[in-house]
Protein backbone atom coordinates (compact mmCIF):
# COMPACT_ATOMS: atom_id res chain seq x y z
CA UNK A 1 0.00 0.00 0.00
CA UNK A 2 2.60 2.60 1.21
CA UNK A 3 4.07 2.16 -2.31
CA UNK A 4 0.73 3.83 -4.34
CA UNK A 5 0.40 6.06 -1.72
CA UNK A 6 3.37 7.24 -1.76
CA UNK A 7 3.26 10.39 -2.33
CA UNK A 8 -0.19 11.16 -2.29
CA UNK A 9 -0.56 13.21 -5.63
CA UNK A 10 2.30 13.83 -7.41
CA UNK A 11 2.35 10.03 -8.54
CA UNK A 12 0.07 7.03 -10.00
CA UNK A 13 0.65 4.15 -11.03
CA UNK A 14 0.23 2.67 -15.46
CA UNK A 15 -1.12 -0.60 -15.72
CA UNK A 16 -1.31 -1.77 -19.34
CA UNK A 17 0.10 0.70 -21.87
CA UNK A 18 0.34 -3.00 -24.49
CA UNK A 19 2.61 -4.95 -22.61
CA UNK A 20 -0.04 -6.17 -19.98
CA UNK A 21 -3.91 -5.87 -21.90
CA UNK A 22 -4.42 -3.70 -24.75
CA UNK A 23 -5.38 -0.51 -22.77
CA UNK A 24 -4.31 2.61 -20.82
CA UNK A 25 -5.41 2.57 -17.03
CA UNK A 26 -4.38 4.74 -14.65
CA UNK A 27 -4.12 3.57 -11.11
CA UNK A 28 -3.98 6.39 -8.18
CA UNK A 29 -4.23 6.33 -4.84
CA UNK A 30 -7.29 6.01 -2.83
CA UNK A 31 -8.42 7.54 0.58
CA UNK A 32 -10.46 6.12 3.33
CA UNK A 33 -14.00 5.33 2.18
CA UNK A 34 -15.32 8.27 4.68
CA UNK A 35 -12.93 10.68 3.41
CA UNK A 36 -14.39 10.00 0.04
CA UNK A 37 -18.17 9.51 0.59
CA UNK A 38 -21.10 11.10 2.84
CA UNK A 39 -24.18 9.53 3.98
CA UNK A 40 -26.63 11.05 1.41
CA UNK A 41 -30.56 11.70 1.67
CA UNK A 42 -33.19 8.97 0.46
CA UNK A 43 -29.89 6.37 0.47
CA UNK A 44 -27.73 8.09 -1.86
CA UNK A 45 -24.13 8.55 -1.52
CA UNK A 46 -22.82 11.50 -1.88
CA UNK A 47 -18.77 13.04 -2.84
CA UNK A 48 -17.51 15.33 -0.37
CA UNK A 49 -14.48 16.34 0.78
CA UNK A 50 -11.50 18.37 -0.10
CA UNK A 51 -9.12 15.32 -0.83
CA UNK A 52 -11.86 14.01 -3.74
CA UNK A 53 -12.42 17.35 -4.82
CA UNK A 54 -8.80 17.57 -5.37
CA UNK A 55 -8.33 14.79 -7.22
CA UNK A 56 -11.69 14.93 -9.26
CA UNK A 57 -10.15 18.23 -10.71
CA UNK A 58 -7.23 16.73 -11.39
CA UNK A 59 -8.34 14.58 -13.21
CA UNK A 60 -10.65 16.62 -15.05
CA UNK A 61 -7.98 18.34 -16.07
CA UNK A 62 -5.85 15.92 -17.66
CA UNK A 63 -9.29 14.16 -19.54
CA UNK A 64 -9.50 17.79 -20.88
CA UNK A 65 -6.18 17.64 -22.32
CA UNK A 66 -4.58 20.79 -19.76
CA UNK A 67 -2.08 19.10 -18.12
CA UNK A 68 0.45 17.22 -20.68
CA UNK A 69 1.49 13.64 -19.12
CA UNK A 70 4.50 14.42 -17.34
CA UNK A 71 6.18 10.79 -18.58
CA UNK A 72 7.12 9.55 -21.92
CA UNK A 73 4.66 7.53 -23.46
CA UNK A 74 6.17 6.63 -26.83
CA UNK A 75 6.79 2.81 -27.05
CA UNK A 76 11.02 2.98 -27.48
CA UNK A 77 12.67 1.78 -30.95
CA UNK A 78 15.01 -1.31 -29.73
CA UNK A 79 17.89 -1.91 -32.14
CA UNK A 80 19.87 -4.95 -32.66
CA UNK A 81 24.08 -4.07 -33.58
CA UNK A 82 25.98 -7.08 -35.13
CA UNK A 83 22.54 -8.86 -35.72
CA UNK A 84 24.65 -10.83 -38.55
CA UNK A 85 28.00 -11.79 -36.64
CA UNK A 86 27.73 -15.45 -37.60
CA UNK A 87 27.37 -15.08 -40.75
CA UNK A 88 29.17 -12.18 -41.53
CA UNK A 89 31.54 -11.18 -38.92
CA UNK A 90 33.61 -8.42 -40.63
CA UNK A 91 30.78 -6.14 -41.26
CA UNK A 92 28.80 -6.97 -37.87
CA UNK A 93 32.38 -5.94 -36.19
CA UNK A 94 32.43 -3.03 -38.43
CA UNK A 95 29.33 -1.82 -37.29
CA UNK A 96 29.99 -2.37 -33.75
CA UNK A 97 32.80 -0.22 -34.11
CA UNK A 98 30.81 2.32 -36.27
CA UNK A 99 28.43 2.70 -33.08
CA UNK A 100 30.67 2.80 -30.49
CA UNK A 101 32.51 5.43 -32.44
CA UNK A 102 29.06 7.88 -32.96
CA UNK A 103 28.34 7.61 -29.26
CA UNK A 104 31.52 9.46 -27.58
CA UNK A 105 30.70 12.35 -25.31
CA UNK A 106 27.21 11.20 -25.32
CA UNK A 107 25.36 13.36 -21.92
CA UNK A 108 23.95 9.91 -21.09
CA UNK A 109 25.34 6.07 -21.62
CA UNK A 110 22.75 3.62 -19.79
CA UNK A 111 23.93 0.34 -19.88
CA UNK A 112 22.85 -3.31 -18.10
CA UNK A 113 23.91 -6.95 -18.92
CA UNK A 114 22.25 -10.05 -18.99
CA UNK A 115 24.37 -13.17 -17.61
CA UNK A 116 24.70 -16.88 -16.73
CA UNK A 117 24.95 -16.07 -13.23
CA UNK A 118 25.55 -13.46 -10.32
CA UNK A 119 29.54 -14.58 -10.03
CA UNK A 120 31.51 -12.59 -12.46
CA UNK A 121 34.33 -14.65 -12.40
CA UNK A 122 32.77 -17.69 -13.34
CA UNK A 123 29.71 -16.73 -15.17
CA UNK A 124 29.30 -15.61 -18.59
CA UNK A 125 28.29 -12.25 -20.12
CA UNK A 126 25.09 -12.75 -22.72
CA UNK A 127 24.49 -9.77 -23.56
CA UNK A 128 25.31 -5.96 -23.16
CA UNK A 129 22.40 -3.03 -23.91
CA UNK A 130 22.84 0.75 -23.99
CA UNK A 131 20.61 3.69 -24.19
CA UNK A 132 21.60 7.22 -25.26
CA UNK A 133 18.43 8.77 -24.73
CA UNK A 134 14.77 7.85 -23.55
CA UNK A 135 13.89 7.22 -26.85
CA UNK A 136 16.17 3.62 -28.10
CA UNK A 137 17.52 1.14 -26.89
CA UNK A 138 20.57 -0.83 -28.66
CA UNK A 139 21.48 -4.88 -28.12
CA UNK A 140 24.81 -6.18 -29.34
CA UNK A 141 25.70 -10.01 -27.87
CA UNK A 142 28.83 -9.96 -26.12
CA UNK A 143 30.14 -12.58 -28.05
CA UNK A 144 31.26 -9.97 -30.49
CA UNK A 145 33.03 -8.15 -27.70
CA UNK A 146 34.85 -11.55 -26.78
CA UNK A 147 36.04 -12.92 -30.04
CA UNK A 148 37.35 -9.28 -30.59
CA UNK A 149 39.07 -7.14 -27.75
CA UNK A 150 39.78 -4.21 -29.48
CA UNK A 151 36.07 -3.37 -29.40
CA UNK A 152 36.18 -3.91 -25.50
CA UNK A 153 38.76 -0.81 -25.19
CA UNK A 154 36.56 1.28 -27.88
CA UNK A 155 33.85 0.33 -25.20
CA UNK A 156 35.59 1.74 -22.50
CA UNK A 157 36.94 4.74 -24.16
CA UNK A 158 33.51 5.56 -25.24
CA UNK A 159 32.02 4.88 -21.60
CA UNK A 160 34.79 7.42 -20.61
CA UNK A 161 33.96 10.05 -22.91
CA UNK A 162 30.24 10.36 -21.37
CA UNK A 163 29.14 12.44 -18.77
CA UNK A 164 26.50 10.62 -17.05
CA UNK A 165 27.14 6.43 -16.88
CA UNK A 166 23.54 5.68 -15.25
CA UNK A 167 22.21 2.00 -13.90
CA UNK A 168 20.20 0.59 -12.04
CA UNK A 169 22.18 -1.88 -9.44
CA UNK A 170 25.34 -1.09 -11.37
CA UNK A 171 27.70 -2.47 -9.15
CA UNK A 172 26.21 -6.07 -10.72
CA UNK A 173 27.00 -5.18 -14.30
CA UNK A 174 30.29 -2.79 -13.84
CA UNK A 175 32.19 -5.85 -11.56
CA UNK A 176 31.30 -8.47 -14.82
CA UNK A 177 32.15 -5.66 -17.37
CA UNK A 178 35.55 -5.19 -15.73
CA UNK A 179 36.28 -8.71 -15.30
CA UNK A 180 35.52 -9.04 -18.72
CA UNK A 181 38.36 -6.64 -20.07
CA UNK A 182 36.39 -3.45 -19.40
CA UNK A 183 39.19 -0.39 -17.90
CA UNK A 184 38.72 -0.08 -14.29
CA UNK A 185 38.54 3.69 -14.86
CA UNK A 186 34.98 3.01 -16.16
CA UNK A 187 32.65 3.62 -12.99
CA UNK A 188 28.86 3.88 -12.39
CA UNK A 189 28.34 7.66 -12.15
CA UNK A 190 24.14 7.42 -11.57
CA UNK A 191 22.22 4.46 -10.12
CA UNK A 192 18.55 4.81 -10.09
CA UNK A 193 18.43 2.60 -7.52
CA UNK A 194 20.78 4.42 -5.13
CA UNK A 195 18.53 7.73 -6.07
CA UNK A 196 15.14 5.58 -5.36
CA UNK A 197 16.34 3.88 -2.03
CA UNK A 198 17.06 8.56 -1.29
CA UNK A 199 13.46 9.16 -2.16
CA UNK A 200 11.84 6.63 0.20
CA UNK A 201 13.62 3.90 1.43
CA UNK A 202 10.41 1.47 2.23
CA UNK A 203 10.02 1.14 -1.51
CA UNK A 204 11.08 -1.66 -3.57
CA UNK A 205 13.56 -0.27 -5.83
CA UNK A 206 14.27 -2.66 -8.93
CA UNK A 207 14.21 -1.97 -11.98
CA UNK A 208 11.18 -3.74 -12.71
CA UNK A 209 9.23 -2.35 -9.84
CA UNK A 210 10.30 1.46 -11.13
CA UNK A 211 8.61 0.12 -14.51
CA UNK A 212 5.73 0.40 -12.83
CA UNK A 213 5.96 3.27 -10.60
CA UNK A 214 7.95 5.82 -13.02
CA UNK A 215 7.07 4.83 -16.97
CA UNK A 216 3.70 3.72 -18.79
CA UNK A 217 5.94 0.55 -19.73
CA UNK A 218 5.70 -2.04 -16.48
CA UNK A 219 5.26 -5.78 -17.45
CA UNK A 220 7.54 -5.14 -20.33
CA UNK A 221 9.18 -8.82 -19.27
CA UNK A 222 5.78 -9.82 -19.46
CA UNK A 223 6.91 -12.47 -22.74
CA UNK A 224 9.87 -13.45 -20.77
CA UNK A 225 7.99 -14.51 -17.85
CA UNK A 226 5.69 -16.52 -20.38
CA UNK A 227 8.45 -18.21 -21.40
CA UNK A 228 10.20 -19.19 -18.49
CA UNK A 229 6.61 -20.53 -16.77
CA UNK A 230 6.05 -22.57 -19.91
CA UNK A 231 9.02 -24.14 -18.81
CA UNK A 232 8.65 -24.78 -15.66
CA UNK A 233 4.87 -26.26 -16.67
CA UNK A 234 6.48 -28.86 -18.51
CA UNK A 235 9.27 -29.94 -16.37
CA UNK A 236 12.10 -28.00 -17.46
CA UNK A 237 14.73 -26.40 -15.28
CA UNK A 238 14.51 -22.41 -15.78
CA UNK A 239 17.64 -21.57 -18.12
CA UNK A 240 19.98 -19.54 -16.83
CA UNK A 241 19.78 -15.71 -19.01
CA UNK A 242 22.67 -16.90 -20.90
CA UNK A 243 20.13 -19.52 -22.27
CA UNK A 244 16.75 -17.50 -23.64
CA UNK A 245 16.68 -17.61 -26.79
CA UNK A 246 17.42 -13.98 -28.77
CA UNK A 247 13.65 -13.17 -29.80
CA UNK A 248 12.42 -13.73 -26.33
CA UNK A 249 15.49 -12.54 -24.22
CA UNK A 250 16.07 -9.12 -26.87
CA UNK A 251 12.56 -7.14 -25.69
CA UNK A 252 13.04 -7.43 -22.49
CA UNK A 253 17.22 -6.97 -22.12
CA UNK A 254 16.80 -3.91 -23.99
CA UNK A 255 13.61 -2.18 -23.06
CA UNK A 256 16.11 -2.80 -19.50
CA UNK A 257 18.44 0.04 -20.79
CA UNK A 258 15.71 2.55 -22.05
CA UNK A 259 13.66 2.07 -18.80
CA UNK A 260 16.84 3.00 -16.82
CA UNK A 261 17.12 6.19 -18.43
CA UNK A 262 13.61 7.39 -18.25
CA UNK A 263 13.35 6.30 -14.50
CA UNK A 264 16.63 8.00 -13.75
CA UNK A 265 15.20 10.96 -15.31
Amino acid sequence: VEDLIYPVFENYVYIGHGWIGDYDCFLFPQFPVYDIFCPGSRNKVELQGWKMNFMITVLRKIAAHQYKLPDDMTTPNLVEIGADYDSNPSKAVKDVEDFLNSHFNSDICAFDLETSGFDPWRCKIRCITLAFDAATGYYIEWKIFADNPQLVNLLSNMMLSCKHRVTVNGKFDIKFLWVNGLSTDVKVTEDAMTLCHCLCSGRKKGLKTQAFFWTPHGGYDHKLDLYRDGLKKKGIKDPSYYDIPKDTLFVYATMDAVITVRVWL
